[in-house]
Parts: C-alpha cells; sequence; structure tokens
C-alpha cells in the first residue's frame, strides 16, 4: 500500500478520535447525564478511530523504515494511549471536563508535532 493511504487512514482516525473526544467532553461539562443517545456510537467512533489511527501510524512506520525505538515514537504511542482513555475519564469526571478540553488539544498538538518534526 501506498504511505500517502497509510497517512490518510492515519489522519482519519485522528479525526474521529478528536471529534468523538470533543463530543463527550462538552456532553460533560454541559452536565450531560449518563443515558445520552449517542453515547454508544461515540465509544465506537473513538474505537475505531484509535484502530484507524495504529494501523495507519504502524503501517507509515514500516513503509518509511522508521525504529520503533525513536523518542518521538514513543511519546505519540504514550499520548495515544493516554487520549485513548480519556473518554472514560470525561464520562467518570465530568467536572473536570474543562480541563480535558484543553489537555485534548495540548496533546493533539504534541503528537502532530513529534510525528511532524521527530524531535528525537
Amino acid at each position: 500500500m501506498s504511505p500517502l493511504l497509510y497517512k490518510l487512514i492515519h489522519l482519519l482516525g485522528v479525526i474521529m478520535i478528536l471529534v468523538s473526544l470533543g463530543g463527550a467532553i462538552l456532553h460533560a461539562i454541559n452536565g450531560g447525564n449518563r443515558e445520552y443517545g449517542f453515547r454508544k456510537q461515540i465509544g465506537m467512533i473513538h474505537g475505531i478511530g484509535l484502530l484507524l489511527a495504529l494501523v495507519g501510524g504502524f503501517g507509515m512506520m514500516a513503509k518509511f523504515g522508521y525504529s520503533y525505538g525513536d523518542g518521538w515514537f514513543i511519546s505519540k504511542v504514550v499520548i495515544w494511549v493516554v487520549l485513548g482513555g480519556m473518554l472514560t475519564f470525561a464520562a467518570k469526571k465530568p467536572e473536570q471536563g474543562k480541563m480535558f478540553w484543553w489537555l485534548t488539544i495540548l496533546l493533539g498538538t504534541l503528537a502532530a508535532y513529534f510525528g511532524l518534526f521527530k524531535p528525537f
């Protein structure tokens, strides 16, 4: 498969993760209850996004010949693990919603920085 196709798959996954987190966190900030109708779909979009980001990211790593031990790569994996668990944190701690909102933006930006510039 083309490296650009892997990049597209990766970016689609990233978009799905961030959109689902944004929706869930905003719902929590607004004091929504746990029984809202789109909860299951948000969880599915989040999980599928994580899978697509993982497949696309590892595909690009293989195509471009990067090492899995590089610091920038390990940092990105840690960030995506945190973003993966953040959906649960937002549901369990709605009073922390504003902090999760800004943390999502910060972590997404850091992941993009590490992927683009590979600083270490």
